[in-house]
C-alpha cells in the first residue's frame, strides 16, 4: 500500500501566481515511520521539533537579522527574546500611528514566521535543503505534481476550478503509478503483492477544502477523472493535522520547489525533487506543466521523450 501525502504552492485566487502547483508525495506504507523519523531528526537538529513547516515563510529573509546586532552569533533563546521585543515595538508603534493596514500585516508575519526566529535566514534555507536531499536519497518515494499556469488554464472554459483541475492530475497520475506497479509485480511472479497495490491520499486538515475534495473524490471514484477510472485509490482522502505530519509538510516543500523554479527558476530544490518524479521510459510522467505550447523548461522537454505518456497525450489535445 503507498500513502501519497498532497500540498499546494501558489493560490488559484491569486492573480500574482504565475502558478498553481498541487504536489503529492507517496511512499509504501511500511516506510512511512522510517521516513517520518528521519525528517523529524533534521526538524529537531534546529529546534522546530514542535513546528510546522512552511516553506514559503522559512525561505524569505526577515528584517530582524539587520536590526539586531549580532544577531547570527546570539543563542537561540536570545534570538528569540531579541526578535520579540522589536516586533512588540514595532507593533505598537504602528498603532500609535493609526496605520491599520502596516500593523495588520506586521501581525500576519508575527505568527506565520513565530516557529522560525530562533534562527538565522541561512539555518532556515539548510533545514529546508536537508529535508529535500533526504528526500532525494529516498529511491522508493515517488513524486506526482501538477503545475498549472494562470495564462494557459485562464483561456478556454473549464469543466473544473484550478484547484479541481490540479486536484484530478494528482488522482490520475498517481491511478497510473499504482497501475503500473501492480502489472510489473504481476509480471515478475507477485501476484499476491499487486493485489496490495493500492493508494490513499493524505491532505491536511483544512475544512474548506476537505468537504470539496471528499465530493470530488467520490465523483472520481463513481465516474472516473478526466483521463480514466479509479481503481486502485481507496476511499476518499484521509485529512490530518499538518502541523503533527511531517510527510505532508514534505509535500509542502516540493510544492514549493515546483513552482519556484518555474516562476523564479530557482532550481536548488527542484533538482533535488526531480530525482523522484516518477518516471516512464526516463520521462517525467509523474510531472506535468500544463502551458501553452513551445514551453522549453525541463519538465516539458523531457517530458517529451515518452510520447505515448499521458501528458504528451494532453499536450497534442
Amino acid at each position: 500500500m503507498y500513502l501519497c501525502y498532497l500540498d499546494e504552492s501558489g493560490s488559484p485566487e491569486d492573480p500574482h501566481n504565475q502558478h498553481f502547483v498541487l504536489a503529492g508525495v507517496a511512499l509504501p506504507a511500511h516506510s512511512w515511520k522510517t521516513f517520518d523519523l528521519a525528517i523529524a531528526d533534521i526538524k529537531k537538529n534546529y529546534g522546530l521539533e514542535n513546528a510546522e513547516i512552511h516553506t514559503g515563510w522559512m525561505m524569505r529573509p526577515y528584517s530582524h537579522e539587520g536590526k539586531i546586532s549580532n544577531f547570527a552569533t546570539l543563542s537561540r533563546d536570545e534570538r528569540r527574546t531579541a526578535v520579540s521585543k522589536l516586533r512588540q515595538a514595532r507593533e505598537s508603534a504602528l498603532a500609535a500611528a493609526g496605520d491599520g493596514a502596516r500593523l495588520k500585516r506586521a501581525v500576519v508575519e508575527r505568527k506565520k514566521t513565530a516557529a522560525y526566529v530562533h534562527l538565522t535566514h541561512a539555518e532556515r534555507v539548510a533545514v529546508v535543503t536537508k529535508i529535500s536531499e533526504k528526500v532525494a536519497s529516498w529511491r522508493d518515494l515517488r513524486l506526482f505534481g501538477g503545475a498549472v499556469n494562470r495564462a494557459w488554464f485562464n483561456k478556454t472554459p473549464r469543466r473544473l476550478d484550478m484547484f479541481e483541475f490540479a486536484f484530478d492530475n494528482i488522482v490520475n497520475r498517481f491511478q497510473a503509478f499504482l497501475t503500473n506497479r501492480a502489472k510489473f509485480l504481476q509480471n515478475s511472479g507477485k501476484g499476491a503483492e499487486a493485489k496490495d497495490c493500492i493508494g490513499i491520499l493524505i491532505e491536511d486538515n483544512n475544512a474548506t477544502v476537505s468537504a470539496r475534495v471528499t465530493l470530488l473524490m467520490r465523483k472520481f471514484h463513481k465516474d472516473g477523472t478526466l483521463f480514466g477510472t479509479v481503481d486502485r485509490i481507496i476511499e476518499t482522502p484521509l485529512f490530518v493535522d499538518s502541523e503533527l505530519t511531517c510527510m505532508v509538510q514534505v509535500a509542502d516543500i516540493a510544492a514549493y520547489a515546483i513552482r519556484r523554479f518555474l516562476d523564479n527558476n530557482e532550481s536548488a530544490l527542484f533538482n533535488l525533487f526531480y530525482q523522484r518524479v516518477d518516471k516512464a521510459r526516463e520521462a517525467p510522467v509523474g510531472l506535468r506543466h500544463f502551458v501553452d505550447h513551445g514551453c522549453l523548461c525541463k519538465i516539458c522537454l523531457d517530458h517529451g521523450k515518452s510520447p505515448t505518456s499521458l501528458g504528451a497525450v494532453i499536450a497534442g489535445s
